[in-house]
């Protein structure tokens, strides 16, 4: 009991400093950036030369398990939706009779020997009598 309440002690009292201080504390940071720029520069680029092979391996599990597992709840939710719609509309029966074109009865051999162009002329001739 003692030690909690000591460690919460200490968690309130820097807060409170970080909150008092919190400009001084972001301009020492600023300075040691500045001023430490080329060692700070040439430990990331070793680390990245050290561990590059682990940074790809994580890269290539990071991007199958976040963005693949989006992509894969998005279409499992969108399927489930449509699927639920579909559910809604009830059975699904055709209303329009469809004719096949291709099976009908072919023209007429003297209509055959006609160029088409005249046939559409007559019909367009005949609607407007």
């Amino acid at each position: 009991m003692h030690r909690e309440e000591l460690r919460e002690r200490r968690c309130a009292y820097l807060r409170q400093y970080y909150e008092a201080n919190r400009e001084q504390t972001r301009l020492k940071c600023r300075q040691y950036y500045q001023t430490h720029r080329e060692s700070i520069a040439k430990r990331k680029k070793e680390w990245r030369e050290n561990h590059r092979e682990a940074a790809r391996e994580f890269m290539k599990t990071y991007r199958a398990n976040t963005f693949g597992m989006t992509l894969r709840q998005r279409l499992d939710s969108e399927k489930k939706e449509t699927e639920e719609k579909l559910k809604a509309l009830g059975p699904l029966t055709l209303k329009v009779t469809l004719t096949d074109y291709l099976k009908s009865p072919p023209p007429p051999p003297s209509m055959a020997s006609v160029p088409r162009w005249l046939c559409t002329l007559n019909r367009f001739v005949n609607r407007w009598r």
